[in-house]
């Protein structure tokens, strides 16, 4: 059986969007799906697409969000505050380039799963913290347990 992850990865560098698809199809055990933005402004219109523009939506085509803090229209903690604090309720994982303990505290302290910094991650480190990230986001429901892919049986 195969784990199906859908990933919005808010990203605006095409060549840290190729590197971390490449790291995903390192795990064989995990088919994810990747739907990559350039800017938290399209993030947000495509989330709103998801959800029928409702807040608090559980019913999200997105398993998880990664969200660098250097995009072209919204930098550092504001990023992640502008998108949180519009409670899709999905988890988002930080992956920057920025390697600043006191960004990652702050982060997880307001709500971050996790604060990954380019360059440091692999594909082991990468999707443990996205598993942890939506089993601690759905607590509710069995983690072990993953969305299978029929095809794949």
């Amino acid at each position: 059986m195969t784990t199906v992850l859908n990933i919005l990865l808010i990203e605006d560098n095409p060549g840290d969007i190729r590197l971390l698809q490449e790291i995903l199809r390192e795990e064989s055990a995990t088919k994810c799906y990747i739907t990559p933005v350039m800017t938290l402004t399209a993030a947000i219109d495509q989330l709103s697409k998801c959800t029928g523009d409702r807040h608090n939506s559980s019913h999200s085509q997105f398993d998880v969000i990664l969200l660098d803090l250097s995009l072209p229209d919204s930098q550092g903690i504001a990023s992640f505050l502008n998108l949180s604090d519009r409670n899709y309720n999905i988890p988002i994982i930080v992956l920057t380039g920025l390697d600043d303990q006191d960004l990652a505290i702050s982060a997880v302290q307001q709500g971050a799963q996790d604060y990954l910094v380019k360059g440091q991650v692999d594909s082991n480190l990468l999707m443990r913290s996205i598993r942890y990230a939506i089993c601690a986001n759905e607590p509710k429901l069995p983690c072990a347990k993953p969305k299978s892919n029929s095809n794949d049986e």
